[in-house]
């Protein structure tokens, strides 16, 4: 499927089942794009791969910003992502970052923790970590903060909030100190 029809089908949901306030806002609405890929040559046309995925990018977050929606995708990481931590995760770990990172109003990067991590916060933190790398309205995560989520891939696929990791620092110490 082309760009061009994923954002046809988009724009026919929207007309269907988009609901608007009296402002002529739209409710929340969220649409998932399961991936950023080119596809084939022919999406490409005369582009190079990085051009068409900068292209496709804006495409799509134009029509979220035209809907009113927000819009969120996943892409690739490069392979030198596997097995490191928080604080050496960055843009350039997301394939074809310089484009994707160069349009996207954010970006972030969940991971799975390593085994190390997991035995040094506990397990009631989490499994998984969300850390933000690019946000372009809001701060994005400060260095060694993540959001923490336990998920449960063995039964219902689920992901659970756990908090950010600067709460569980800040929690942590205060326990220490006899705050509560």
């Amino acid at each position: 499927m082309t760009p061009s029809e994923i954002i046809n089908i988009i724009r026919r949901w929207a007309l269907k089942e988009l609901k608007y306030y009296h402002t002529g806002v739209p409710e929340p609405a969220l649409v998932i794009l399961d991936y950023i890929k080119v596809m084939s040559r022919l999406t490409m046309k005369d582009m190079t791969e990085w051009q068409a995925l900068g292209l496709m990018v804006t495409e799509y977050k134009d029509l979220a910003e035209s809907l009113g929606i927000s819009m969120i995708s996943a892409a690739q990481a490069n392979r030198s992502a596997i097995g490191i931590g928080a604080g050496q995760i960055d843009a350039s770990l997301i394939a074809a970052s310089d484009r994707i990172s160069w349009y996207a109003s954010s970006c972030s990067i969940l991971s799975a923790k390593l085994y190390e991590e997991i035995q040094e916060e506990g397990p009631n933190n989490g499994n998984v970590k969300l850390i933000t790398i690019l946000s372009r309205h809001a701060e994005g995560s400060q260095m060694n903060d993540w959001l923490n989520y336990r998920f449960d891939r063995k039964n219902t696929l689920r992901f659970e909030e756990l908090g950010s990791n600067a709460e569980r620092l800040a929690s942590a110490s205060a326990n220490m100190n006899g705050d509560k």
